[in-house]
């Protein structure tokens, strides 16, 4: 626990005069309140379904975004989505419209492009 507590003030998230209990520091706040407003995003789940056309998901969000990254991460996931690269999913899945709905509702729509692989060609 005091090894913890040490990181968390080098850190700076804590401080600790030596008279008072320790608190969380300005910037504990912010990152408190960062990850009370990641856990607000309701948790993605959808009815997952095979496609035989190979989707690809490519997505490029904005740093004050962050929380939805990590929700759209979750959400390819749980659709059956396969990481080819931290921002680049593939998979034979169908694309719900509730998740097109929730990207929209969340206002990340235009930072992602779904591209549809009817034909594999030569390379495997």
């Amino acid at each position: 626990v005091q090894k913890l507590i040490s990181q968390l003030k080098n850190d700076g998230l804590l401080t600790d005069d030596g008279t008072a209990p320790i608190t969380l520091s300005k910037r504990g706040e912010e990152k408190r309140k960062q990850l009370h407003k990641r856990q607000q995003i309701e948790k993605p789940l959808y009815l997952v379904q095979t496609d035989d056309n190979l989707k690809i998901v490519i997505f490029d969000l904005p740093k004050k975004t962050g929380n939805k990254r990590f929700w759209l991460r979750e959400a390819l996931i749980n659709l059956g989505f396969t990481m080819l690269q931290k921002s680049v999913y593939s998979g034979k899945k169908k694309i719900p419209k509730k998740f097109i709905d929730d990207l929209e509702r969340l206002e990340i729509l235009e930072f992602i492009h779904i591209f549809v692989v009817k034909k594999l060609g030569t390379l495997r």
